[in-house]
């Protein structure tokens, strides 16, 4: 009885100092009484601290709490779930202990319990289109960011073979990466050109031979994304040379190529962070160290796993 009855009197003062025009959520307690101001819950404690305008502060428990609603929205938080999806927005309404409801700039209501969330960041600076950042807490992370590729190249011509490539850098926003990496390909070569130096120091072709060839390039890359709901188109760019090069039946094949390779696809997004990416490209071989244009053309298909 005590209890309750301290628990009227706080709410009345909090009620009376409490200037509604300076608010900045609105707390409703199971007594019916309102307070304004702004509420934060405390850390460690079964309590809620409300700090009104003129200075006051008031401490309820999280059961005399019905709820607490945000009167106006800055879509300033950033919402980190347990499963890896991140939401900017607004939290409009919570409960402390119980559940929370998040509003973002397209006007979605997304409600998620408490045991979903792992972390409300304020003051972010929520400057990424709803479309692309918004109810699905869609998972392309500002900060590091890496994919692992397989691809397959045709030239349907004397080149076909595989290709392995790791690529690590950086998320500057949803859309944006900016990244390097290495590569390991592993073709079959119907007509590859072996090269001698005659004594005017150029390089003339002696035979042609099938062979099978190594190479390890280094790349630079960059990729842009659209993201929506469920993943979104991309494109991706990469640049690079090889650093080792060798023929296994000939040993000979000693040419250091420029790569270049602009890819096309789309990313489906996993329930946490990560999805996969289906593309479909182009890649450009140039020998570097050859007198002869030697130039080659190939199809890839690729699939890639992002993380």
């Amino acid at each position: 009885m005590k209890k309750a009855f301290y628990s009227v009197i706080v709410s009345l003062f909090a009620f009376v100092l409490c200037n509604p025009s300076h608010a900045q959520e609105t707390v409703y307690l199971r007594n019916g009484s309102v307070v304004r101001g702004l509420a934060s819950e405390i850390p460690g404690k079964d309590n809620v601290q409300v700090r009104c305008s003129d200075g006051s502060v008031f401490i309820f428990e999280t059961g005399e709490i019905l709820n607490i609603v945000k009167e106006k929205c800055d879509f300033s938080e950033t919402v980190r779930l347990k499963n890896g999806s991140v939401i900017h927005g607004c939290v409009s309404e919570r409960k402390p202990g119980v559940s929370l409801t998040i509003q973002t700039k397209d006007g979605s209501l997304l409600k998620y319990s408490m045991d979903e969330v792992a972390d409300i960041e304020k003051g972010f600076a929520a400057d990424y289109s709803p479309a692309y950042i918004g109810s699905s807490g869609k998972n392309i992370k500002r900060g590091y960011r890496g994919f692992v590729d397989f691809s397959y190249n045709e030239n349907f011509n004397r080149y076909r073979g595989f290709e392995f490539t790791t690529m690590h850098g950086y998320q500057g926003n949803p859309y944006l990466f900016i990244g390097a990496g290495v590569g390991l390909n592993f073709d079959y070569c119907a007509g590859i050109p072996y090269y001698q130096a005659s004594l005017l120091h150029n390089y003339r072709p002696v035979e042609w031979v099938e062979d099978y060839v190594i190479s390890v390039p280094l790349y630079l890359n960059v990729r842009a994304d659209i993201p929506f709901e469920y993943g979104g188109p991309f494109i991706d760019y990469k640049l690079g040379m090889d650093m080792f090069c060798v023929g296994l039946e000939s040993s000979f094949y000693q040419f250091v190529h420029a790569h270049s390779i602009l890819s096309v696809g789309y990313r489906v997004r996993f329930s946490g962070k990560g999805g996969v990416n289906f593309s479909l490209g182009w890649k450009h071989d140039m020998p570097i160290n050859s007198w002869k244009d030697h130039r080659t053309n190939s199809l890839r298909v690729g699939l890639s796993f992002d993380f």
